[in-house]
C-alpha cells in the first residue's frame, strides 16, 4: 500500500501568495547594488513595492550604459516588502502543510486497518517472541514504527514489538521532545 506523504503544491503556494500580496508588480526596473567587495551587482526590483525579481543580471542588459547610471537598489522598500511577504508566505506554507499532514494521517489510518499491516504486525510480534522489546516484561500487542521513511513498504527492522504502555510512552516522549506534549 502506498501512503507516501503528499507532495507540496508549490504552484498553489505561489498562486495564493500572489493573490494575497497588495502589489502585483506590473513594473520591474533594473537597479544596481554594491556588494561587500565593492562590486556593482544588477537586479530587477519592483519600484512600487520593493520586491526583488529573479537572480543577478548581466551587464549586457544595459546595452553599454554604465551600471552606476541605473537607479540604486531601494533597501528600505525591499525591507517593507519582506515585512509583508514573510508572514503571508509563512501562513500559506502552514496552511498547505497542514492539509498535507491531514491527508497523510488519513492514509496512515487506513493502512493500519489493512490486512497487509495486520500480517506485518503479527510477524514483528512473533519475531520478538511475543514480548515487548522495551520493558521485556509485558506482552507485545502492537508494532511501533521506529521510522516512517518506508511506511507501507516497511522492513522488519523499521518496526518494534511493544506493549501498550511502552508504545504510549514512546510517542509521548517523541511529542515532548518536539515540544508538542499536552500541557
Amino acid at each position: 500500500m502506498d501512503i507516501a506523504r503528499p507532495s507540496y503544491d508549490f504552484h498553489r503556494h505561489k498562486e495564493i501568495v500572489a493573490t494575497a500580496l497588495p502589489c502585483k508588480c506590473p513594473r520591474r526596473e533594473v537597479r544596481h547594488k554594491v556588494d561587500k567587495r565593492g562590486r556593482i551587482r544588477l537586479r530587477a526590483q519592483c519600484p512600487d513595492c520593493g520586491r526583488r525579481w529573479g537572480s543577478e543580471l548581466p551587464y549586457s542588459v544595459l546595452n553599454g550604459v554604465p551600471p552606476e547610471s541605473v537607479p540604486p537598489w531601494n533597501d528600505e522598500a525591499e525591507q517593507r516588502f519582506r515585512a509583508v511577504f514573510g508572514p503571508i508566505n509563512a501562513a500559506v506554507t502552514n496552511q498547505l502543510n497542514q492539509g498535507r499532514s491531514i491527508e497523510w494521517w488519513r492514509r496512515y489510518g487506513q493502512y493500519l486497518t489493512s490486512p497487509e499491516w495486520q500480517a506485518l504486525r503479527r510477524r514483528v510480534i512473533e519475531a520478538a517472541g511475543g514480548v515487548c522489546v522495551y520493558c521485556e516484561v509485558r506482552p507485545a500487542v502492537q508494532a511501533h514504527h521506529e521510522t516512517y521513511d518506508r511506511v507501507g513498504h516497511e522492513l522488519l527492522d523499521d518496526l518494534s514489538a511493544v506493549c501498550i504502555e511502552c508504545h504510549e510512552g514512546l510517542h509521548l516522549f517523541s511529542w515532548w521532545h518536539r515540544g508538542l506534549a499536552p500541557r
